[in-house]
């Protein structure tokens, strides 16, 4: 598995094995980035309906604004044949960037007329936990990838258990 970073506020791994897409943002987070993410993983040749998504905020500047997360919720229900049902757990650092993923779950999970197209989420604020890897084990877990599951990139700052920050770097 090879990762390429696309933007340098983001960087993203598709493993098909895990049925999961890896991501991790840094430096500036706006809606703008996050269409490019998007639309970057939709043209990704591995790129199937029904992948899980294990995604982390925390180690990002978050600049959006709520009516950004309309928009987002938006684009993602156009976008929903290409998603399918999936699971998104959800790594954030700040409470405002925890309540905006709230936001934008209830926002796209609203607009579903079939409940199968609902978008199950779990996120975790990783500034409210003393050792990050334990709400990125519980997100692992809840998403059913292996505790021993070798990460694309480094997911979180190290903390005091490195087994679960093991990468191929």
């Amino acid at each position: 598995m090879k990762t390429e970073t696309v933007d340098p506020n983001y960087q993203f791994q598709i493993d098909p094995d895990v049925n999961c897409v890896f991501v991790k943002h840094t430096n500036k987070l706006t809606v703008d980035i996050i269409f490019n993410r998007y639309e970057d993983i939709f043209s990704d040749p591995q790129m199937r309906p029904n992948l899980n998504y294990l995604i982390n905020y925390a180690e990002s500047d978050n600049q959006m604004e709520p009516r950004d997360i309309r928009s987002l919720a938006d684009f993602l229900n156009k976008n929903k044949e290409i998603r399918g049902e999936c699971m998104h757990a959800v790594l954030s650092g700040t409470r405002v960037g925890y309540g905006y993923s709230r936001m934008l779950d209830s926002l796209y999970n609203a607009g579903q007329t079939d409940k199968k197209r609902e978008v199950k989420t779990l996120i975790f604020n990783i500034s409210e936990y003393a050792d990050p890897n334990i709400p990125l084990q519980e997100a692992m877990k809840w998403l059913g990838i292996p505790i021993d599951y070798v990460f694309p990139f480094q997911m979180v700052q190290m903390g005091p258990n490195e087994a679960c920050y093991r990468s191929q770097i």
